[in-house]
């Protein structure tokens, strides 16, 4: 009984630590780019001639992780009062999908309009999303923009939320320092070179076959020396 109490709990802390990373993976606009007037137009995406993004987003492959996007907004006296009216549009504009709003409204129920979600005292939601829960954009957009419209009332835009962002990345710039790549740097590694080793250089200490050479020659001349004496000494005696 204990271990089924103890998985109990381990499954049940699993499902709130997904819903809390669920819940988080959102992003609101700064209140200083939602505007005042009657027509809301929060640039998620945009870029200049020179490519500088001018929207919300600073990295535009952060457009494909946008499933949905929320609006919150407070009408007066509409919360508490039935007979109070309060209306408008919100939608989105960029290449894929156009010029496209959806109405709503509140204390007036008809097939044309989205009823906007009472969240608490006078303040209300609308959200948009695919029913696939896809990305709203697409790579290819050039711009995108939340739409939202008040078409009467003493209404106020709270917040604007983008779903499936959990923060706003800036991409990463090129830059043009040089790598440390490897060069072919001569190593100081031992080279075949020639020692001051002794060779075997001809001496010039006579050998015995020198000796020898030189003793034969010398018994030969004094051989040949000899026969010219008896010669000459023959021609005297006659």
């Amino acid at each position: 009984m204990k271990i089924r109490k103890i998985l109990a709990s381990l499954a049940a802390a699993a499902v709130a630590a997904t819903t809390v990373i669920s819940a988080s993976a959102d992003v609101d606009f700064p209140t200083d780019q939602i505007g005042t007037d009657s027509n809301f137009t929060c640039v998620i995406w945009a870029a200049d001639e020179e490519g500088n993004a001018t929207g919300l987003l600073q990295d535009k492959a952060q457009l494909t992780d946008i499933t949905a996007i929320k609006w919150t907004f407070t009408a007066t006296g509409a919360g508490s009062d039935p007979s109070v009216w309060a209306g408008g549009a919100y939608g989105t504009n960029s290449d894929s999908t156009g010029w496209s709003t959806t109405q709503w409204c509140y204390n007036e129920e008809t097939d044309a309009k989205t009823i906007a979600t009472l969240v608490d005292g006078d303040t209300f939601e609308v959200v948009l999303s695919k029913d696939d829960g896809s990305a709203i954009f697409t790579a290819d957009d050039t711009f995108a923009q939340a739409v939202f419209q008040n078409y009467g009332g003493e209404l106020t835009l709270d917040k604007v939320t983008l779903v499936g962002i959990d923060e706003i990345v800036t991409p990463d710039e090129p830059t043009d320092e040089p790598t440390d790549e490897p060069t072919d740097e001569p190593t100081d590694e031992p080279t075949d070179e020639p020692t001051d080793e002794p060779t075997d250089e001809p001496t010039d200490e006579p050998s015995d076959d020198n000796v020898q050479t030189g003793a034969t020659a010398g018994l030969a001349l004094a051989a040949i020396a000899l026969a010219g004496a008896a010669v000459v000494a023959t021609k005297k005696n006659k």
